[in-house]
């Protein structure tokens, strides 16, 4: 502060609200230096309380904000989480579908082999019959035939 210089009323008021410039009180105190300096110091005694609950009020918005962001994160992470637990529940009913579908491929290939394979059977024991069939008719025409 400058101290011990005298200034005009109006120059002391100006001075007060610029922010840059030291508070200059005048020497001689008129009523309107005298308003002026309690102005002065009502101002000098409430900004700081202001401006501590202006700092209040933004530190618990940004606080809300954090709270407000971390809710959000956290939201779209259970939304993520649901959606990686449809997609591996659908994964597994594919899964389970292709299973059930392989499986009854694979059994309708086993039943077509063995009915292949029965009928295989089945054609070799009428050939081989046919072929005894004949072999005994062929013997017994032998043996008719000779005396």
């Amino acid at each position: 502060m400058v101290r011990n210089k005298e200034l005009p009323a109006g120059e002391a008021s100006k001075r007060l609200h610029e922010p840059s410039r030291n508070i200059v009180m005048p020497r001689q105190e008129s009523r309107r230096s005298a308003f002026t300096m309690l102005i002065a110091s009502t101002l000098l005694t409430v900004t700081p309380l202001c401006v501590g609950a202006t700092m209040q009020d933004m530190q618990r918005d940004m606080q809300q904000r954090r709270e407000q962001q971390q809710r959000e994160d956290q939201a779209r992470s259970a939304e993520w989480a649901r959606q990686d637990m449809e997609g591996m529940r659908k994964m597994q009913e594919n899964n389970r579908e292709q299973m059930q579908r392989l499986e009854d491929m694979n059994r309708k290939q086993t039943e077509e082999r063995e009915k292949f394979f029965r009928e295989s059977e089945e054609k070799a024991k009428r050939e081989q019959a046919e072929e005894r069939a004949a072999r005994k008719a062929s013997a017994d025409e032998e043996t008719t035939t000779q005396p």
